[in-house]
């Protein structure tokens, strides 16, 4: 069972959000916000990061939307980072947190 999943997605240098999941204890803070979420949506959540690539290109342009995620699992680590939002998984995941903000 992963442990702690940190998001971090930011346009250049402003922060857009700041994510900690604890899928354990079922809780979501985004922007420092608490949730209470759903089994089914943290299957949703790590299905769609462990389809995601680490895809370090260098940006194009100085705003464009960057993400780093690191997963924390027995002690392990592992991180993830990306350049863009062109992947469909990556804009899967964003829509689940909107969703979980604007309920």
């Amino acid at each position: 069972m992963i442990d702690l999943i940190e998001i971090e997605i930011r346009c250049g240098i402003i922060p857009k959000y700041n994510i900690l999941l604890i899928p354990n204890k079922n809780i979501c803070y985004i922007n420092n916000k608490k949730y209470e979420v759903k089994d089914v949506f943290l299957y949703k959540v790590i299905s769609i990061i462990k389809t995601l690539e680490n895809m370090d290109i260098k940006k194009k342009n100085i705003d464009e939307e960057e993400y780093f995620i690191r997963i924390i699992n027995n002690d392990k680590e592992e991180k993830i980072h990306g350049v863009g939002n062109c992947s469909s998984n990556y804009k899967q995941l964003i829509r689940l947190f909107e969703e979980l903000v604007y309920e």
